[in-house]
């Protein structure tokens, strides 16, 4: 039990660490670090716990970024708009606890509901199988038409056609991911933040406010994007606008999107054997998938949200302390530096090529305010895959 309580420990502050840096996804770490888990001849069950803590802890604190550098990742996109704006007016700790208090809103929700999802979850699923092309298109559709431009129709197709061509690039497939939404997310806000050339503003004090529909909204809309294909977390904040208007809701509802994807794509990975995570891939590829191993993931889950929130108010700190000590410009250099060297080690020549061509897309996509529309990257794939015209692999 220690073995898996230090397991999760480990996967907490790597966590914490892919949480800082934009463009680095804890997909990066736990696929590299296969070799580790073969050579040293892990146990399964830890090294499981490692990835559970890795992962949820990320999602508590990848909005560091996003708030303070207006640089995020595909999951926190959205929340680098109400999130920028309120650390410009000084309420950036505000801003970061309402996702820390999104996070816990749906942690709570997945806890009541994990029984009725083992109910009917795979029935449901099953039923909706069918129809999943239309399910597809309509988020695709949904996406666009939300953003109401032409730019975002572009945006979204050309973001389409990338997705159908990254998934053929012949590079390791565990890693052509980083280089897409780094490029469609990361680099553009990196590029653009840097030449505003400003720093962060004096810092107030965290306000006491939670917003429960917030985190309820955040949580159905996580549910969807750990359930549906090609969805994911990115995808599932666009329902977040239409139904809450204030921009703490908003927040709030961006971090129960991330943390319960993160526990549903865990818990569909059990019951119907999908993975719709990195985490769930990884977990998928190493082992047999048992009810034990689903309580070790669970537990290890739930520990992890104990210390990630135990260690936010330490962590956002350090952040805010490091950008102001070191100058966000000089922050932004080095995060570039760290996207393209990572490219290039794990994707080589023709992953750059594909962060410079989502790069292009993704500057095109900020400009135009339609970063959302770039999702379509896995939308579009997993279409064509439910069509089955043979082209996404």
């Amino acid at each position: 039990m220690l073995d898996l309580v230090l397991a999760t420990g480990l996967g907490v502050l790597l966590g914490i660490f892919t949480g800082f840096i934009p463009g680095i996804h804890p997909n990066t770490v736990v696929f590299s670090s296969f070799p580790l888990y073969f050579s040293f001849q892990i146990e399964f069950t830890a090294y499981v716990s490692f990835i559970a803590g890795l992962s949820v802890c990320h999602t508590f604190h990848d909005f560091l970024p996003a708030i303070y550098l207006n640089t995020p990742s595909a999951e926190s996109a959205v929340a680098s708009l109400p999130g920028a704006e309120m650390a410009g007016e000084g309420k950036g700790p505000t801003a970061f606890f309402h996702t820390v208090y999104g996070g816990l809103t749906a942690v709570f929700a997945v806890i009541l509901l994990t029984p009725l999802l083992f109910l009917f979850l795979e029935p449901l699923y099953s039923y909706a199988t069918s129809f999943m092309p239309f399910i597809l298109v309509f988020f695709l559709l949904f996406i666009v038409i939300s953003n109401g431009s032409l730019s975002g129709l572009f945006v979204a197709s050309v973001s389409g056609i990338l997705g159908l061509l990254a998934f053929r690039q012949p590079v390791n497939q565990s890693f052509i991911l980083m280089p897409v939404f780094a490029g469609l997310f990361a680099v553009p806000a990196v590029i653009e933040v840097w030449r505003s050339d400003k720093d962060i503003v004096d810092q107030e004090e965290a306000e006491e406010s939670f917003s429960l529909r917030g985190g309820l909204v955040g949580f159905v809309s996580g549910l969807i994007a750990g359930t549906v294909p090609g969805v994911g977390a990115g995808a599932g904040t666009s329902f977040l606008s239409p139904l809450i208007e204030k921009r703490e809701e908003v927040l709030t509802g961006l971090g129960a999107v991330n943390t319960s994807d993160i526990f549903v794509s865990l818990i569909v990975l059990f019951l119907l054997e999908k993975a719709r995570s990195g985490a769930s891939v990884a977990v998928n590829t190493l082992g047999n998938l048992t009810p034990s191993l689903l309580a070790v993931t669970y537990g290890s889950s739930l520990v992890a949200v104990g210390l990630s929130v135990l260690l936010v108010p330490y962590t956002h700190d350090v952040f805010l302390g490091a950008v102001k000590s070191l100058k966000v410009r000089n922050i932004l250099v080095a995060v570039l530096g760290l996207i393209c060297g990572l490219t290039i080690y794990f994707t080589g020549f023709p992953g750059f090529l594909t962060l410079l061509t989502s790069s292009a897309i993704g500057l095109l996509a900020w400009r135009e305010d339609c970063r959302i529309c770039g999702m379509a990257v896995l939308i579009v794939p997993a279409l064509f895959f439910y069509l089955d015209m043979g082209i996404f692999i």
